[in-house]
């Protein structure tokens, strides 16, 4: 059985699909969660299918039942749902793991600048180090300097932001005086080494800062100018394909992984859905309205104006819709899961409605009230099985003063 099982190591280390999909198996039954997930992720980062991106990662439900509420100290920054439990990052704790009965499951003393879910484990980032902690004990299986591209004499910046796409872990970096980097690293087998390195200089470096990862591509829009949606592999800066004249108008949502982009022209309203490999239109639809809100979900599309329409993600064919309430662009809308969960002051409260059907799931009579004469919005911060943490923030999410932290989740 060694034998055999060292006969299969190999061929996997070779990148056969069938001998990963293989080890992901016998990993799994063998109890070893971070071997199996490693092996899922190579094999999904080399078919590029779009199963095996879903394996990786099943896409978060609305809670079915709402029973329990509870507000979170709003001090507290809470970076993820991971394991049923909330990753809390802050203060002279550091981060650490809280269950959703509020018991603390495990902490250590890193402060650093966020922290992000890879598999079953957790990867936090710090000035100069990843670090990833075995995600049930908290306890660190390895670290790596972050020391690529550093100048002689001075750290390499510090991090912005990681992405996990498959078995690569995406760091930006910050360098001061208009530069950044974007440096790619092994979460898999080969956890922590430096796979490539691209620095990125003044357009570049901003037009990046936005961007997002899916399905082992960067995808944002080109520097310059002139409106143009660029997709790039993570490990390259060289682009796969361009669409000038147009901007990638939403995300998917929820750590969804989808085989498409969504853009919308310039000049107009009309939407076009484009294959992530290659560019190719697969198809467009004019909308209804200038200022159109969209909102993704593995198998629909959610545009949002007087009405909420929800459409299939395959062709655009129209499901369903309703009619908001008496202030349609106050209405908040999230994808989670299969259910589209919004925030209608007018109500009052939050509503959950099933994405296939447009019936009402649930509702909850939540305040969305002004404090101090400032407009405060709810935003789902994160997403998990069965489990919704929400912010209440005052004018902007990305700036305001975060002032209520919610966390929803059934009995």
């Amino acid at each position: 059985m060694d034998e055999a099982l060292r006969a299969l190591e190999q061929r996997a280390r070779g990148e056969a699909p069938e001998a990963l999909r293989a080890l992901a198996a016998w990993r799994e039954r063998a109890g070893d969660a971070r071997g199996a997930w490693r092996a899922r992720a190579a094999l999904a980062r080399v078919t590029d299918a779009l199963t095996d991106w879903h394996a990786l990662a099943p896409p978060a439900r609305a809670p079915r039942a709402p029973d329990v509420v509870r507000d979170l100290p709003a001090s507290e920054m809470v970076v993820a749902l991971h394991r049923g439990g909330l990753l809390v990052l802050g203060g002279a704790e550091g981060l650490r793991l809280v269950g959703l009965d509020g018991a603390e499951r495990w902490r250590c003393g890193l402060d650093g600048g966020g922290a992000v879910v890879c598999g079953p484990d957790v990867l936090a980032h710090t000035r100069e180090r990843l670090v990833l902690l075995d995600g049930a004990s908290g306890d660190v299986v390895a670290d790596a300097p972050l020391r690529a591209g550093a100048r002689p004499g001075r750290p390499p910046g510090y991090t912005r932001r990681v992405e996990v796409s498959a078995d690569r872990a995406v760091v930006w970096h910050w360098t001061g005086a208009g530069e950044g980097a974007r440096t790619v690293v092994d979460a898999g087998e080969r956890w922590g080494e430096v796979l490539a390195h691209l620095p990125l200089e003044g357009h570049g470096w901003s037009a990046e800062e936005q961007a997002e990862v899916a399905a082992g591509r960067v995808v944002g829009q080109a520097p310059g100018p002139r409106p143009c949606v660029q997709v790039c592999p993570v490990t390259t800066a060289t682009a796969a394909w361009t669409a000038p004249d147009e901007h990638v108008v939403c995300a998917d949502e929820a750590g969804v992984v989808t085989q498409d982009v969504v853009t919308q022209h310039v000049a107009g309203r009309r939407l076009i859905v484009r294959d992530l490999g290659t560019g190719a239109a697969r198809w467009a639809l004019d909308l209804a309205a200038d200022d159109v809100r969209l909102r993704l979900a593995p198998a629909h599309i959610v545009a949002l104006h007087d009405l909420v329409e929800v459409r299939a993600r395959d062709d655009g064919r129209l499901l369903w819709e309703r009619p908001l309430g008496r202030r349609p662009a106050a209405v908040e809308a999230w994808v989670v899961g299969d259910a589209l969960v919004l925030f209608d002051d007018s109500a009052p409260g939050l509503q959950a409605l099933d994405l296939a059907s447009g019936a009402e799931r649930w509702r909850l009579p939540v305040a969305g009230e002004a404090v101090d004469d400032l407009e405060l919005r709810w935003s789902v911060l994160h997403a998990g099985d069965g489990a919704l943490v929400m912010g209440r923030f005052d004018e902007s999410r990305l700036w305001g003063e975060q002032r209520r932290l919610l966390l929803i989740q059934e009995a």
